[in-house]
Protein backbone atom coordinates (compact mmCIF):
# COMPACT_ATOMS: atom_id res chain seq x y z
CA UNK A 1 0.00 0.00 0.00
CA UNK A 2 1.17 3.58 -1.24
CA UNK A 3 0.27 6.85 0.65
CA UNK A 4 1.04 9.64 -1.16
CA UNK A 5 1.90 12.86 0.98
CA UNK A 6 3.45 15.27 -1.61
CA UNK A 7 2.41 18.71 -2.98
CA UNK A 8 3.26 20.98 -4.88
CA UNK A 9 6.34 23.58 -3.52
CA UNK A 10 6.35 21.62 -0.02
CA UNK A 11 9.61 22.96 1.57
CA UNK A 12 11.60 20.39 3.60
CA UNK A 13 10.49 22.33 6.87
CA UNK A 14 6.89 21.39 5.69
CA UNK A 15 7.70 17.70 4.62
CA UNK A 16 9.04 17.42 8.01
CA UNK A 17 5.85 18.56 9.56
CA UNK A 18 3.80 15.73 7.94
CA UNK A 19 5.98 13.17 8.36
CA UNK A 20 5.68 13.99 12.47
CA UNK A 21 2.19 13.36 12.19
CA UNK A 22 2.28 9.77 10.99
CA UNK A 23 0.27 7.16 13.40
CA UNK A 24 2.78 5.84 15.87
CA UNK A 25 2.05 2.52 14.98
CA UNK A 26 2.79 3.02 11.14
CA UNK A 27 5.50 0.73 10.08
CA UNK A 28 6.86 0.81 6.34
CA UNK A 29 9.19 2.93 4.38
CA UNK A 30 9.28 6.35 3.49
CA UNK A 31 10.47 7.94 0.76
CA UNK A 32 12.23 11.45 1.10
CA UNK A 33 12.53 13.79 -1.76
CA UNK A 34 16.08 15.06 -2.13
CA UNK A 35 16.86 18.32 -4.58
CA UNK A 36 18.91 21.17 -5.02
CA UNK A 37 16.85 23.66 -3.94
CA UNK A 38 16.13 21.73 -0.88
CA UNK A 39 20.28 21.98 0.31
CA UNK A 40 20.50 25.57 -0.73
CA UNK A 41 17.36 26.77 0.81
CA UNK A 42 18.31 30.29 3.06
CA UNK A 43 17.76 30.28 6.97
CA UNK A 44 16.22 33.51 6.12
CA UNK A 45 12.72 32.58 4.28
CA UNK A 46 11.68 30.96 7.80
CA UNK A 47 11.00 34.58 8.54
CA UNK A 48 8.63 34.83 5.39
CA UNK A 49 5.69 33.09 4.10
CA UNK A 50 6.83 29.77 5.92
CA UNK A 51 5.98 31.05 9.39
CA UNK A 52 3.39 34.05 8.74
CA UNK A 53 1.49 31.63 6.45
CA UNK A 54 0.95 28.24 7.46
CA UNK A 55 0.47 25.91 5.03
CA UNK A 56 -0.24 23.05 7.31
CA UNK A 57 -2.94 22.90 10.08
CA UNK A 58 -0.68 20.46 11.96
CA UNK A 59 1.16 20.84 15.49
CA UNK A 60 4.95 20.32 14.81
CA UNK A 61 7.15 20.14 17.65
CA UNK A 62 10.10 18.99 15.13
CA UNK A 63 9.13 22.32 13.30
CA UNK A 64 9.73 24.30 16.07
CA UNK A 65 13.22 22.61 17.17
CA UNK A 66 14.25 23.27 13.46
CA UNK A 67 13.29 26.80 13.77
CA UNK A 68 14.55 27.49 16.98
CA UNK A 69 17.88 26.19 15.18
CA UNK A 70 17.89 28.00 12.61
CA UNK A 71 17.55 31.64 14.84
CA UNK A 72 13.99 32.17 14.04
CA UNK A 73 11.29 32.62 17.04
CA UNK A 74 8.80 29.94 16.94
CA UNK A 75 5.02 30.40 17.21
CA UNK A 76 3.15 30.41 19.97
CA UNK A 77 0.34 27.73 20.19
CA UNK A 78 -2.73 28.43 22.50
CA UNK A 79 -3.36 25.01 22.33
CA UNK A 80 -7.00 25.98 20.78
CA UNK A 81 -6.82 24.20 17.46
CA UNK A 82 -8.54 26.52 15.20
CA UNK A 83 -7.04 29.59 16.95
CA UNK A 84 -3.65 28.40 16.37
CA UNK A 85 -4.33 27.53 12.67
CA UNK A 86 -7.23 30.67 11.95
CA UNK A 87 -4.81 31.71 8.54
CA UNK A 88 -4.75 28.04 7.12
CA UNK A 89 -8.86 28.12 7.60
CA UNK A 90 -9.18 32.25 6.35
CA UNK A 91 -6.70 31.35 3.34
CA UNK A 92 -9.15 28.53 1.85
CA UNK A 93 -12.77 30.42 3.09
CA UNK A 94 -13.36 31.30 -1.51
CA UNK A 95 -12.42 27.78 -2.19
CA UNK A 96 -14.78 26.49 0.82
CA UNK A 97 -17.99 28.54 -0.72
CA UNK A 98 -16.61 27.75 -4.47
CA UNK A 99 -17.25 23.98 -3.41
CA UNK A 100 -20.41 24.16 -1.74
CA UNK A 101 -21.60 24.88 -4.85
CA UNK A 102 -19.79 23.25 -7.21
CA UNK A 103 -19.28 19.82 -4.75
CA UNK A 104 -15.56 18.95 -3.58
CA UNK A 105 -12.77 18.66 -6.04
CA UNK A 106 -12.33 15.07 -7.77
CA UNK A 107 -8.72 14.09 -6.79
CA UNK A 108 -6.06 12.99 -9.50
CA UNK A 109 -2.78 11.30 -9.33
CA UNK A 110 -1.61 12.91 -12.96
CA UNK A 111 -2.65 16.46 -12.92
CA UNK A 112 0.09 17.29 -15.10
CA UNK A 113 -1.30 15.99 -17.88
CA UNK A 114 -4.15 18.34 -18.36
CA UNK A 115 -1.73 21.25 -18.25
CA UNK A 116 -1.34 22.83 -21.82
CA UNK A 117 2.73 22.84 -23.29
CA UNK A 118 4.42 25.91 -21.80
CA UNK A 119 5.08 28.48 -23.66
CA UNK A 120 8.48 29.88 -24.69
CA UNK A 121 8.80 32.33 -22.01
CA UNK A 122 7.50 30.14 -19.17
CA UNK A 123 10.59 28.07 -20.58
CA UNK A 124 12.50 30.43 -20.13
CA UNK A 125 10.99 31.02 -16.17
CA UNK A 126 10.91 27.89 -14.99
CA UNK A 127 15.07 27.61 -16.59
CA UNK A 128 15.71 30.78 -14.60
CA UNK A 129 14.01 29.04 -11.26
CA UNK A 130 15.60 25.69 -12.02
CA UNK A 131 19.16 27.76 -11.89
CA UNK A 132 18.43 29.85 -8.49
CA UNK A 133 19.72 27.52 -5.87
CA UNK A 134 23.18 27.82 -7.57
CA UNK A 135 23.95 31.57 -5.48
CA UNK A 136 23.28 30.04 -1.88
CA UNK A 137 24.16 25.99 -2.10
CA UNK A 138 27.37 26.44 -0.61
CA UNK A 139 26.55 28.94 1.97
CA UNK A 140 23.19 26.37 2.74
CA UNK A 141 24.03 22.83 2.28
CA UNK A 142 25.92 21.77 5.50
CA UNK A 143 23.19 23.00 7.21
CA UNK A 144 20.21 21.90 5.30
CA UNK A 145 21.75 18.34 5.39
CA UNK A 146 21.85 18.84 9.13
CA UNK A 147 18.28 18.97 8.54
CA UNK A 148 17.84 15.84 6.72
CA UNK A 149 20.23 14.58 9.32
CA UNK A 150 17.84 14.96 12.25
CA UNK A 151 14.70 14.16 10.16
CA UNK A 152 16.27 10.32 9.04
CA UNK A 153 17.17 9.94 13.17
CA UNK A 154 13.85 10.84 14.29
CA UNK A 155 11.91 8.50 11.17
CA UNK A 156 14.58 5.76 12.40
CA UNK A 157 13.81 6.44 16.18
CA UNK A 158 10.72 3.65 16.98
CA UNK A 159 12.20 0.94 15.06
CA UNK A 160 9.71 0.18 12.28
CA UNK A 161 10.54 3.00 9.51
CA UNK A 162 13.12 2.45 7.04
CA UNK A 163 14.22 5.66 4.75
CA UNK A 164 15.24 5.81 0.71
CA UNK A 165 16.02 9.00 -0.81
CA UNK A 166 14.89 9.76 -4.18
CA UNK A 167 15.85 12.59 -6.34
CA UNK A 168 13.41 15.00 -7.87
CA UNK A 169 12.86 14.53 -11.92
CA UNK A 170 13.80 17.26 -14.04
CA UNK A 171 12.71 17.47 -17.80
CA UNK A 172 15.59 16.69 -19.71
CA UNK A 173 15.03 19.68 -22.03
CA UNK A 174 15.00 22.07 -18.82
CA UNK A 175 18.28 20.07 -17.96
CA UNK A 176 19.83 20.98 -21.07
CA UNK A 177 18.62 24.51 -21.30
CA UNK A 178 20.15 25.07 -17.90
CA UNK A 179 23.39 24.50 -18.93
CA UNK A 180 23.17 25.32 -22.23
CA UNK A 181 21.90 28.84 -21.63
CA UNK A 182 24.16 29.43 -18.34
CA UNK A 183 27.18 32.22 -19.00
CA UNK A 184 29.05 30.17 -16.77
CA UNK A 185 28.27 27.10 -17.97
CA UNK A 186 31.70 24.99 -16.63
CA UNK A 187 30.76 26.56 -13.47
CA UNK A 188 26.49 25.30 -13.58
CA UNK A 189 27.95 21.53 -14.59
CA UNK A 190 30.89 21.46 -12.27
CA UNK A 191 28.14 22.69 -9.10
CA UNK A 192 25.89 20.04 -10.29
CA UNK A 193 28.20 17.20 -9.91
CA UNK A 194 29.23 18.08 -6.76
CA UNK A 195 25.62 18.20 -5.56
CA UNK A 196 25.34 14.57 -6.72
CA UNK A 197 29.07 13.35 -5.31
CA UNK A 198 27.53 15.07 -1.96
CA UNK A 199 24.02 13.80 -1.56
CA UNK A 200 25.70 10.26 -2.47
CA UNK A 201 27.93 10.68 0.08
CA UNK A 202 25.21 11.81 2.54
CA UNK A 203 23.54 8.81 1.69
CA UNK A 204 26.44 6.30 2.49
CA UNK A 205 27.03 8.20 5.75
CA UNK A 206 23.30 7.85 6.75
CA UNK A 207 23.35 4.17 5.19
CA UNK A 208 20.10 5.09 3.21
CA UNK A 209 19.29 3.76 -0.35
Amino acid sequence: TVYKLTAGGLFLWEELCILENLPQQFQGIVVLQMEPAFLSFERERLKGGITRHSRLALYCPAFDEEMQLAGVTPPQWTGNYFIDHYKFFVARLPALLKNLLTGPVPWSDHNAEQWRPPTKLQWERAVKNLGQWQRSYHAYRTANFGVYTRLLQRLRSSGKIQVALVEILINPRARSLIFASSDTNSDTKSLYEEYQTDIKRFAQEMNVP
